[in-house]
Order: structure tokens, then sequence, then C-alpha cells
């Protein structure tokens, strides 16, 4: 592996190099949701990753935290172009193996990542994936709408900065538009055959079963399914759940490929 520092902008993108002292040669990859940035994973990777003795690298994403952006012109296909860039700065840090760990929009670039670059990947997490824009997940983001509008979203400025209203209208605008269908991504299951961990809250205001269904129906590799009693941030609402269940799922798939 090559790395420098644990906190470092390459290229303009910020990560942080979580355990850096681990000697594992499979690094966990954590990938934020829609509205999130590093700061939005607080201390679990660090958790996750000590409890492994693995390493982590955890990142802004380009327009979000720490990481320069434009997300205002970004297309239809955007996760897709998302695990696509995600790929290129993966590929800059000269990592051996890698574990995807996907939170919500970070789940869909998961999944697109492991149908695109199969030979990277061990295996992956999704959590609160989406890979259909539905009924559910429209009604939640108007709702969060509103309570943005209300100023009950003060903590992303913590994350975003002056970049936050860029980072919300980019969300909101994409998710409402009806032509937004995620077409894209789901022809795309078909080609993941890596094993993946689908995690999805009981109860998360942004999708239902169908999400999960979809994607153990369509992928080709073993799906293990995990729904917390939880709404849709199951590794902060349901932590100690989901650092189980995530850490046996990974000490298998490194036990099966060694």
């Amino acid at each position: 592996m090559c790395y420098k520092d644990a906190f470092f902008v390459m290229n303009k993108i910020f990560y942080e190099h979580i355990n850096a002292q681990s000697q594992s040669t499979c690094t966990i990859v954590f990938l934020h949701e829609g509205l999130g940035c590093t700061k939005s994973w607080g201390d679990y990777p660090k958790q996750l990753c000590e409890a492994l003795n693995m390493s982590g690298i955890v990142f802004d994403r380009p327009g979000y935290g720490r990481s320069p952006g434009n997300l205002d012109l970004r297309t239809n296909d955007y996760l897709i172009e998302a695990a696509k860039e995600t790929a290129e700065f993966i590929k800059s840090l000269h990592l051996d193996k890698i574990i995807l760990y996907g939170h919500s929009d970070g789940g869909s670039i998961a999944l697109a990542y492991a149908a695109l670059y199969p030979e990277d990947i061990l295996c992956i997490i999704a959590e609160a994936a989406h890979v259909i824009n539905e009924i559910e997940t429209k009604k939640g983001i108007i709702l969060a709408k509103k309570a943005y509008e209300l100023g009950k979203f003060k903590k992303l400025t913590e994350w975003h900065g002056n970049n936050l209203p860029m980072v919300f209208k980019a969300w909101v605008n994409t998710w409402l538009d009806d032509s937004f269908d995620l077409v894209s991504l789901k022809n795309l299951l078909p080609k993941i055959t890596v094993d993946q961990l689908v995690i999805q809250g009981l109860t998360d205001q942004y999708g239902t079963s169908k999400q999960y269904a979809i994607i153990d129906k369509e992928t080709k590799g073993k799906t293990t399914i995990f729904t917390p009693d939880c709404k849709h941030i199951p590794f902060m609402e349901a932590r100690e759940e989901v650092l189980s269940i995530v850490s046996r799922f990974i000490k298998k798939a490194r036990h099966e490929n060694t």
C-alpha cells in the first residue's frame, strides 16, 4: 500500500486514513450519503476498522465536505459517474484489495462500482442503498426539504460550509425530478458477482423493502440482507447490531478469500 498522512488532500479530494498502522492488505473504503461527507460517518469507521484490525479510507466526494466540486450540472447518471470518479481516486492510492461500504447514495455508488470494477473488490456493504426512485423516497425528501427550510439541518453547515445550499439543492432537485428513475444503475446489477451485505432499516423513511429485494434478485453474488429496527441510518441508529453483523460478514469474506 502507498499512503501519506492520515488527513490529506490528493488531487483536491479530502480523505482520512483510518487505523493506518494496520498491516492488513485489504482496506475498507467508506462512501458517504447524498447529504454527507467524511464527518457524517462520525467515529463509526474508526470503530469498525479497529474491531477488524484493518485500515480504512473515508473521503469527501467532489462538491461535498472539504472537497471542491460543482454539483449543479450533474446528470441523472450521477451515481454511476461518482463510481467512476471513486475508481480514479482509489487507483491513486495504490490499494491492494478493497471492501466498499456505502451508505444511501454511497450504497448505490458501491453497487455501481462493483458492477464496473469487479476485479478490485473483495465484497461490498450497501446500507440504505437505492436502485429505484420510490414514491416513499420522494415523500421523505419533501419532508426533509421542509425541515431544511425551517432551519432544522444546522449540522449540515458544519459538514459543508458555504457549499451546503448547492449540496442540498442537488439532492432535492435530482430525486424529485420525475425523469430520475435509476434505470441505468438497475441495469448494472446483473454484473455484480461479489458477495454483498445489504442493510436497510425497517422504518427507513427514504425506501422500502423493494430496494433490497431488487438487489437480491438482480445481482449474481451471494446477498445477505439485514433489516434492523431503525430508520435511514442503521450504522448510527442500530450501532451495535450493525457493527456486529458487518464485522462477521467481513471476517467471513476475508477468510474465504485467503
